[in-house]
């Protein structure tokens, strides 16, 4: 046996490997169904509280079941009213907590059905800080809109 002939089985075998791993590599793959969810979830929620005039913060999160997210903003000190929304599959739940993790009761949130962005007012001195905690069920997308208030 000639050494190109060699060299021809040793590429091909190498070629083999190749494409047995590719092929492994791309079945293993887990499905993206999750990622189109959360991104008609993502655009729902900018849709439920778009971007307004006068908006000093806003901020569109994806967190997963069980999780809490500490969501920090500095828009000055004031009054200010902050707007927020929770998309999710069904029985999909959030609540918005002012302050650290179990500081107050929170404000709770549907992420299913119907979904209309919630209000309040809140006096910033410093910083805004809300958890924000998903139930059992999730992902979801929760969005906020800060801006200040007049009157």
């Amino acid at each position: 046996m000639g050494e190109a002939a060699r060299g021809a089985i040793l590429y091909g075998c190498a070629a083999v490997l190749l494409a047995g791993g590719v092929t492994w590599w791309v079945g293993a793959a887990p499905a993206d169904v999750s990622d189109k969810r959360v991104e008609q979830w993502r655009a729902a929620a900018q849709t439920l509280l778009p971007d307004a005039d006068g908006m000093l913060d806003a901020d569109t999160v994806t967190l997963g079941a069980g999780m809490d997210q500490e969501v920090v903003a500095n828009p000055g000190s004031g009054e200010f009213m902050v707007s927020v929304v929770c998309v999710g599959e069904e029985r999909t739940r959030a609540r918005v907590s002012l302050g650290t993790l179990d500081s107050d009761s929170g404000h709770g949130l549907r992420c299913s059905g119907e979904r209309d962005p919630d209000y309040f007012t809140v006096s910033i001195v410093d910083d805004l800080r809300m958890t924000v905690s998903v139930s059992d069920t999730g992902p979801v997308v929760f969005r906020y809109v800060i801006m200040r208030r007049m009157g």
